[in-house]
């Protein structure tokens, strides 16, 4: 599984960047930032991979990564080319927060039972 989550990231990662490269219009900043959001949803994906929960958590936590993985690169995707006053990458940083927070409270719960 690990080596299908690299893979698709990677692609992913390369498609963008390349489409970057050849729309004028798609600013620097926004190639980074949506680089930097499937950087962060591939490492959930391993991260989820890799961990020892129930299936149950790891499947109902890889749809909800890839839901918010893909909102989250469409936020990026429209998204102002300035960092400042953009209330698209606090968005993007408050459901990454969430991601995580999820991640722990499914570790937590791991332990608990």
């Amino acid at each position: 599984m690990k080596k299908y989550i690299w893979i698709i990231g990677l692609v992913l990662l390369v498609f963008n960047t390349l489409i970057g490269l050849l729309i004028s219009s798609y600013s620097t900043f926004n190639i980074v930032f949506v680089d930097i959001n499937l950087l962060f949803s591939i490492a959930l994906c391993l991260f989820l991979s890799m961990s020892k929960i129930e299936s149950t958590y790891k499947i109902t936590l890889a749809i909800i990564f890839i839901f918010t993985g893909a909102v989250r690169v469409i936020a990026a995707l429209s998204s102002t080319s300035s960092i400042q006053n953009n209330p698209v990458v606090i968005v993007v940083l408050i459901v990454l927060a969430i991601e995580i927070v999820i991640t722990v409270i499914a570790h937590s719960a791991k332990k608990v039972a």
